[in-house]
């Protein structure tokens, strides 16, 4: 019984790092929010370059936790933690950290719909603005033309 929860203490460990990895991403979605509704454009590149280096490390995390949790279910033959014969509260505990994860990957995705709405605004404006002064830019040189033709066409010359 010993063996098992030792087995399973590193799982929990990683899903306890991922979490906190989680909650870093959530904090960056929050200020990637402020920065799109201020405009601060400059600041959104560096927010998106945080939260990546996060999800990788999450990726990294997931592919261990996944070779070893794949080991325990080949060292015990079960496919299922419940299956284990083990001490609930260290299954209750799995089981809560990997509900906040859930529970933060859906407040992480709810706040990216709102963040994805406010580029598609920001996007647009900035997409009609290019258009006013491309018409403005034709108007202007379409009021202002030069004229082609330097000499008179009307002058007489004395031969």
């Amino acid at each position: 019984m010993q063996d098992i929860e030792n087995d399973l203490s590193p799982l929990i460990q990683l899903l306890e790092a991922k979490l906190n990895l989680l909650d870093e991403i959530l904090k960056f979605t929050h200020k990637q929010t402020e920065v799109l509704q201020s405009q601060e454009i400059e600041r959104l590149d560096h927010l998106i370059k945080s939260k990546q280096k996060r999800i990788d490390k999450i990726d990294r995390l997931d592919k261990a936790f996944n070779k070893q949790f794949a080991g325990i279910k080949k060292k015990y033959g079960v496919e299922e933690i419940a299956e284990l014969d083990i001490d609930k509260s260290l299954v209750s505990v799995l089981k809560s950290v990997t509900k906040k994860i859930q529970n933060i990957i859906h407040a992480i995705y709810d706040i990216e719909q709102v963040n994805k709405g406010l580029i598609n605004k920001n996007y647009n404006d900035v997409k009609s603005r290019l258009k006013n002064i491309k018409k403005g830019k034709k108007l202007t040189s379409s009021y202002y033309k030069q004229s082609t033709q330097t000499d008179g066409y009307f002058i007489d010359r004395k031969k």
